[in-house]
């Protein structure tokens, strides 16, 4: 308890001009779909997946999606979520210029993984960049 005229605690929330990437046990998730029509896997339920790992291992995570047409403010990592090996998801504009993990299907950044390994390895190289 504080006591009187004492500023209250600040919580784990980003310091003015903190990109999430830049804050230790946070990390920016930038999710782009494809268009679901004839998927492998569920593509939100994976992504949904990756999430409750990252967060167990005590990351905080900012989900947002990206969109064809705008470009992506600064910081973080962009999952390209296909739900089949086509990899039919379009590229947000700028998206070369941000760690990109690319799931199509049953493959990881183009290999192949077992459906049962799939969350554990795409949480984990959504995490590979931030421990670089």
């Amino acid at each position: 308890m504080r006591e009187r005229g004492q500023a209250p605690e600040r919580g784990r929330g980003l310091g003015r001009g903190q990109a999430p990437e830049q804050v230790p046990g946070r990390v920016r998730l930038w999710v782009k779909y494809c268009g679901g029509c004839n998927p492998d896997i569920d593509r939100a339920g994976l992504v949904q997946q990756v999430i409750t790992i990252l967060q167990e291992e005590g990351q905080a995570v900012d989900l947002a999606y990206a969109e064809d047409s705008l470009p992506l403010p600064p910081g973080g990592v962009l999952l390209i979520v296909s739900g089949c090996p086509t990899d039919c998801a379009s590229r947000p504009a700028g998206a070369d210029r941000y760690p990109t993990v690319v799931v199509a299907g049953t493959t990881l950044q183009g290999k192949p993984v077992s459906p049962a390994a799939l969350a554990r390895k795409t949480a984990d190289a959504v995490c590979m960049p931030r421990r670089r």
